[in-house]
């Protein structure tokens, strides 16, 4: 059993799912009468549908790679720059969104920073890919260390 394969396809698949889990929240309005909520998936952004991309060229190369007696070394590169790459878009957009609320505070009154109004929460999406994309990355490791001690 190739257990690198295994846990980079599992990885990919949390990747791939994590893309349609809610992203950000904001609620607009003063109270509960009055307020407008709008949410996004991390799959409605570009970069959401990059790791999405992402996530399923780990799948299928992980299942490659459990497929195939011996997969080809750059397989197994594919995999872990995928990985990678699909971590590094994740924390990229989670810190792009640390000051959202201010923005859209600035955004809608002009600089006053109207506290209350404009409540901002940031969804499970981005941390779910990080963390299949961490998984996806070890098992990519795994695969390359299996396809070169063969």
């Amino acid at each position: 059993m190739r257990i690198g394969g295994v846990i980079a396809a599992l990885g990919g698949v949390v990747v791939v799912i994590a893309t349609f889990f809610e992203m950000l929240s904001v609620t607009l309005g003063l109270d509960a009468v009055r307020e407008t909520t709008l949410s996004r998936t991390y799959f409605d952004t570009d970069n959401g549908k990059v790791v999405a991309a992402l996530g399923v060229v780990i799948v299928v190369l992980a299942l490659t790679t459990l497929v195939r007696p011996n997969p080809n070394f750059v397989v197994s590169v594919v995999m872990v720059a995928s990985s990678v790459a699909t971590v590094a878009l994740a924390l990229y957009d989670r810190i792009d969104l640390d000051g959202v609320t201010d923005e859209l505070r600035t955004r809608l009154y002009h600089g006053n920073p109207a506290p209350g109004i404009v409540q901002a929460s940031i969804g499970p999406a981005l941390y779910v890919a990080m963390a299949g994309g961490l998984f996806a990355t070890i098992g990519a490791v795994l695969a390359a260390r299996e396809t070169s001690e063969r």
